[in-house]
C-alpha cells in the first residue's frame, strides 16, 4: 500500500514542479515584457526630447534670421532715405543753378 502513495506523492511533486516552472516562466515573460515596455517608453521619451530640442533650435534660428532681416530692412530704409535726400538736394541744386543761369542771362541781355 505504501507504493501507490509514493507514486502519487511523486506525481504530485512532479506536477508541482512543472506548475512552479510554468509560473516562473510566465513571471519571466511578464518581467521581460515590462522591461521591454520600459525600454520602449524611454526610447520614445528620448525621441520626444530630441524632437523638442530640434524644434526649439529651429525656432531660435528663425528668430535670429528674422532679427537679421529686420536689421537689413532698416539699413535699406536708411539707405533709401539717404538716396532720396541726395536726389532732392541734387534737384534743388539744379533748380538753383538754372535760376542763377537764367539771372545771368537776363543780366547779360541788359
Amino acid at each position: 500500500m505504501s507504493k501507490p502513495a509514493l507514486v502519487r506523492l511523486f506525481n504530485n511533486d512532479n506536477e508541482k514542479h512543472i506548475a512552479e516552472s510554468q509560473a516562473i516562466q510566465e513571471a519571466r515573460g511578464h518581467i521581460e515584457a515590462e522591461m521591454q515596455a520600459d525600454i520602449s517608453a524611454q526610447a520614445r521619451a528620448r525621441l520626444s526630447a530630441h524632437a523638442r530640442t530640434l524644434a526649439e533650435s529651429r525656432a531660435q534660428t528663425e528668430i535670429e534670421l528674422a532679427s537679421q532681416l529686420e536689421v537689413k530692412c532698416q539699413e535699406e530704409t536708411r539707405l533709401a532715405e539717404l538716396v532720396q535726400a541726395n536726389l532732392e538736394a541734387a534737384e534743388k541744386a539744379t533748380v538753383e543753378a538754372q535760376e542763377k543761369l537764367h539771372i545771368e542771362l537776363l543780366l547779360q541781355e541788359e
